[in-house]
Formats: C-alpha cells, sequence, structure tokens
C-alpha cells in the first residue's frame, strides 16, 4: 500500500512538473512573441531612418562617424536581444512535437525566427554598404574636387593671359603675326583643355545626381559651389578669348591708319610750317606791294590748311578711337603713336597762326582798303552830283530850280567827311608807298578833288544865273530900260533865250542832250561787252568803280533827255516828231537794259575780287 502510494506521489511531482514546464513555454512563447515584435519594430524604424533622406545634410566625415558609432552602438545594444530572441526560438521549435498545432506553431515560430536573423543580417549589410558607399562618394568627390582644383588653377594662368593689356612691339607687320600666333596658340590650349572640363563638369552631374548620395545624407555643397564657378569661368574665358582676338585686330587696323595718316600729314605740315614761318615777320617793314602779295599766300595757305580739316578730323577720331579701347597699353599706345599726337597739336596750332598772320597784314593794308573805298565812294558821289547839277543847268530858272540848287549843295556838303578821310587816309598811305606809287596816290586825291572844286564852281555860278534871272521877273521895268546893259551882263545861255522861243530852246537843249546820252551810252554798252579782267589783275578793283561812274554818268544823261521831252510836250505842245519821243523812248529803254548788264557785270567784278588782296588794289596801277 505504502509503495503505491509512494508512485502515486511520484506521478504527481511528474505532473506537476510537466504542467510548470508546459505553462513556463507558453509564457517564453507570448515573451518571445511579444519581443520578437518589438525587435520587427525597432529594425524597420531603424531601416526607415538609414534609408530615408533627412536635412540637413552632413559633412561626409560627420555622417560617417555618425553612422559608425551610432549605428555599431544601436546594434551593440540589440545584440543580446537579438542572440536570445534566436535562441528562445531555437528552443520553442525544437520543443514542439509532432502534432499537427504543434507543426503549426512550429513552423509560425521559426518563421519569426528567420526573421529576426534577415532583419538583423539586412541591417548590418546596410550599415556596412552604407559606410563603404559614403567611402566611395568622399574618394570620388576629392577626385573630382582635386581636378576642380587643377582647372581652376589653369583658368586663373588663362584669365591672367587674356586680361594682360595688348601691347604692340611696333607697327611693323610682324607684331601683329607674333601676336596673332601666341593669341592662337592659346586659343588651342583653351580648345584642348575643353575636354577635360567638359568631362569634370558631366562627372560632377552625375555624382550629384545620383539617388546615393541624396540618400546618404550626403552634404556635396561645396561641390556644387566649385561646379558653377567653374563652368561660369569656363564660358567667360571662351567669350574673352574671342573678344581679345576682335580688340588684337581692330586695335592694330586703327594704330596702322593713325601711323598711316600721321606719315601722310607729316611733308604737308612741315611745309606749311615752313611758309608761315617766312611769312610771320613785322608788316610795318613791307610796301604795300609786298602786303597784298603777302595777303595773297597767307590766305591760300588758309584755305589750303582748311580743306586739310577733314584728313586731320579724320586723324583725331582714329586717335580717339584707338585709345578708347579696352584692353590696350595706354603707355605703349602714346609711345608707338607719339607722331600722330605731335602732328595733331601741330595742325591744332597751324590754322589760329595762320589767321593770326593774317589779321597783322589786313591791319597793314587797312588804310590802302579805306582809301580805295573812300575814294571810290567820293567820285560816283560827286560825278552824281555833277549830273544832277547838268541837268538843272537845263531847267527853267525859279523857285523849283532855287530849291534843287540848294539839295545839291546840302548834297555836296554832306559828302565833306567823306572828302576829309579820304584826304587823310590818302596821305597816310602816301607815308608807306614807295616813290613811284605817291605820283599815283596824288593823282587819285587831285581826281575827287578837282572834280569836287568844279562842282563848287559851277553851283556858285548857277546860282548866280538863278539870282539874275530872279530879279529880272521881279523888276521888269527896270529890266526894260537897263535892257542894253543887262543884256551884255547875262550869261550866253540867257541871252540866247530872249531872242529865241522856249519851245525852240528846250528843242536846241534836248538835241544835244540826246547827243551827249548816246555818247555816254555807247560808251557804257562797250566797257560792258569787254572781257572781265582776270582774278588778280590790277585792272579788277577798278573796273568796278569805272563801270559804276559810268552808270551814275548815263543815268543822269537819260533823266536830262526825259526830262526837257515831258517840258517840250507837256508845256510847249511839241509833236512826238518835234519832241524826238521815239528817240528818246529808245535810249530810255535801251538805258534800262545796259544798266541790268552793267549791275551784273558789276556783281561779278566784286566777286572775282577776293577777301583782301583786290579790294586793297588801289588805282594807282591806272
Amino acid at each position: 500500500m505504502w509503495l503505491l502510494w509512494h508512485q502515486h506521489g511520484d506521478l504527481d511531482h511528474q505532473l506537476a512538473t510537466i504542467c510548470h514546464q508546459l505553462e513556463e513555454r507558453l509564457g517564453i512563447k507570448s515573451m518571445f512573441e511579444s519581443r520578437q515584435a518589438r525587435f520587427i519594430g525597432w529594425a524597420d524604424e531603424l531601416e526607415k531612418r538609414l534609408s530615408q533622406e533627412t536635412r540637413p545634410r552632413l559633412d561626409p566625415r560627420e555622417l560617417l562617424r555618425k553612422l559608425e558609432v551610432e549605428l555599431q552602438a544601436e546594434l551593440g545594444l540589440k545584440a543580446r536581444e537579438y542572440d536570445w530572441l534566436v535562441r528562445v526560438g531555437t528552443e520553442l521549435v525544437n520543443c514542439c512535437g509532432d502534432e499537427y498545432a504543434d507543426v503549426t506553431a512550429k513552423q509560425i515560430i521559426q518563421a519569426r525566427t528567420n526573421d529576426v536573423q534577415e532583419r538583423w543580417e539586412r541591417l548590418d549589410n546596410l550599415g556596412k554598404s552604407r559606410a563603404n558607399k559614403i567611402h566611395e562618394l568622399m574618394q570620388t568627390t576629392w577626385q573630382l574636387e582635386e581636378r576642380v582644383r587643377q582647372i581652376r588653377a589653369w583658368l586663373a594662368q588663362v584669365e591672367h593671359q587674356l586680361a594682360s593689356p595688348l601691347v604692340y612691339e611696333s607697327g611693323a607687320k610682324e607684331t601683329i603675326e607674333r601676336q596673332l600666333q601666341e593669341h592662337e596658340k592659346l586659343k588651342k590650349s583653351i580648345e584642348n583643355e575643353s575636354g577635360n572640363i567638359a568631362e569634370v563638369l558631366n562627372l560632377c552631374d552625375l555624382l550629384l545626381g545620383d539617388d546615393d548620395l541624396l540618400k546618404a545624407q550626403y552634404s556635396a555643397d561645396g561641390l556644387i559651389d566649385a561646379v558653377r564657378n567653374l563652368e561660369k569661368r569656363w564660358k567667360a574665358i571662351c567669350g574673352q578669348s574671342v573678344e581679345r582676338k576682335k580688340r588684337l585686330t581692330f586695335a592694330w587696323k586703327l594704330l596702322q591708319e593713325v601711323l598711316k595718316l600721321s606719315h601722310d600729314q607729316d611733308k604737308w605740315l612741315v611745309a606749311k610750317e615752313r611758309q608761315l614761318k617766312e611769312l610771320d615777320r613785322p608788316a610795318s617793314q613791307l610796301d604795300k606791294e609786298q602786303l597784298q602779295q603777302a595777303v595773297c599766300t597767307i590766305e591760300s595757305a588758309v584755305k589750303d590748311i582748311e580743306a586739310r580739316q577733314p584728313a586731320f578730323e579724320i586723324l583725331e577720331q582714329t586717335y580717339s578711337k584707338l585709345v578708347r579701347i579696352a584692353g590696350t597699353d595706354p603707355q605703349n599706345i602714346q609711345e608707338l603713336t607719339s607722331t600722330a599726337r605731335v602732328s595733331i597739336a601741330r595742325w591744332q596750332t597751324l590754322l589760329p597762326k595762320a589767321r593770326s598772320i593774317l589779321k597783322g597784314l589786313q591791319a597793314e593794308l587797312a588804310p590802302f582798303r579805306d582809301f580805295s573805298l573812300v575814294h571810290e565812294e567820293a567820285v560816283i558821289a560827286l560825278s552824281r552830283i555833277d549830273g544832277l547839277l547838268t541837268e538843272l543847268q537845263h531847267l527853267d530858272s525859279g523857285g523849283a530850280a532855287a530849291q534843287q540848287l540848294q539839295a545839291l549843295e546840302a548834297h555836296l556838303a554832306a559828302q565833306t567827311p567823306v572828302l576829309q578821310a579820304a584826304d587823310r587816309l590818302g596821305l597816310q598811305i602816301m607815308k608807306k608807298s614807295p616813290k613811284e606809287d605817291i605820283a599815283k596816290i596824288q593823282e587819285m586825291i587831285d581826281e575827287y578833288q578837282t572834280l569836287s572844286k568844279e562842282i563848287t564852281r559851277r553851283i556858285a555860278t548857277v546860282k548866280t544865273e538863278i539870282t539874275v534871272d530872279e530879279s529880272v521877273q521881279v523888276d521888269t521895268l527896270k529890266f526894260v530900260q537897263d535892257t542894253a546893259v543887262q543884256v551884255n551882263t547875262l550869261p550866253p545861255q540867257l541871252q540866247r533865250m530872249t531872242s529865241i522861243s522856249a519851245k525852240d530852246a528846250y528843242a536846241a537843249e534836248l538835241d544835244a542832250a540826246l547827243g551827249e546820252c548816246e555818247l555816254n551810252i555807247s560808251e557804257l554798252q562797250a566797257f560792258i561787252n569787254t572781257a572781265v579782267p582776270q582774278p588778280g589783275s590790277s585792272e579788277l578793283p577798278t573796273s568796278s568803280k569805272k563801270i559804276a561812274k559810268m552808270s551814275a554818268k548815263c543815268q543822269a544823261s537819260t533823266e536830262l533827255i526825259n526830262h526837257l521831252h515831258d517840258l517840250l510836250v507837256n508845256e510847249c505842245s511839241a509833236t512826238s516828231e518835234e519832241a524826238c519821243s521815239e528817240k528818246v523812248a529808245a535810249l530810255l529803254a535801251s538805258f534800262d537794259q545796259l544798266l541790268i548788264r552793267a549791275k551784273d557785270k558789276e556783281q561779278k567784278l566784286r566777286e572775282l575780287r577776293t577777301t583782301v588782296p583786290d579790294a586793297y588794289n588801289l588805282l594807282c596801277q591806272q
């Protein structure tokens, strides 16, 4: 009995132990499943963190340190968890029986155990691969940065060469050929380097566009900036190379133009400077002929200088363009174009100097010019007065004649300042003229003085005649009583008028005036038909004065015959035949036509006279 009871106790103990073991295994399985789920969650989160792109990006070394330290530390902390899950999972699998439920549970536990192992291996491989990728990226980046540094050093050298100023050793053709050869070498160097630069830029683009670089949280900002700067500088160098060659050829072209223009004008400048130096002497030591010749010469020189102005303006503009070209050496350009700058400076002083000399000569010739003009004005005015006085002498005596005579006296008195100026200027130029010209100047002075004295004498005579005529009309009785005496004392004109009718007297005067008018018109026509003197001829300055005098004389004659014709027709009731109407009309029409031609010829004569010398060419040469 005791033995049975003891066996029953053993069996009960074994059953309790088995129950306890089963309960323990069931708890371990639950714990395994819970801890396996947490492990899988941790692995998913870590994987996600390693695979996901985050901001900000880190430095490669910092990123590698963080990956190696933090990841390994985190894996180290989970290593015991991993070992327990693998060990417990294996034990649970081994404890499962052959029943269907056990087989199903065994498969589930084995799958979870395998999942833990796979996730652990995947995390380990992912960390190693990420570290290797970072090492590769660092190596590639370092290589690219090294190549970029080399290219930047080469770019700096090329930029220095392209930025260096253009220097021409001389103006010879070999200089530009050597410069072009050097530029071609530089251009080929740029073209040869273009392949290397393109390769580096492509590699940088591939590296910066790599997905692994983004996932690795790798910071490539320095490389990005370097690539952008490299690409910008490369494009700038290509443009600078083309622009430098353009400047090289353009500056050389302008330099050649400046040197050529300067050389072409140099001989002319030397000749003009020598000519002006010869003319630049005291004008007071020169006589009239020498002054006139000097004025002609200096005027020709001024015209020649002004004619050269476009050529020197082109030289100045070309030189200005040359010195403003960017990239040239100013000192080098100034050295090469020193002759051009000197030529421009010489030309700029040439015209003012010539005009200064001309002004001095004009000042010395001014008295000769003024005397010629005043003499011409005086002679023409006096000739006009003389013609009017001749017309007045043919009028009837009376108040109208007296008034006209007073007007003529006033006109003559108005010429007194002109005559005085002519006398003063004549005396002044006689002091400056050689002996052979003094007599001619005196002859010109005598011309207007004699004419003035003759007009004064004739005015006095006409005034006496008018006074006598008025006294006769006032005192008719006394005139009848003293007729014997008065006839002998009257002027011949009045004696003739007392013996014939007024109509006969006017007819006789008209006949004489017609003859004089025909003669004056014939002389004027003959002078108009003569050839125009050549420029510079001694006859040129006197011709305009002659034609003016002859025109004034003809005008006085035509006015006289027209007046006498009107008196015969209106007051004496003369017929057209008696008043010679057709002849008078023909002469008036002829004079009108001649007057137009005379003014045209006078204008041509004035145009032919130059501004200075011909205007000063006096009548002394007559």
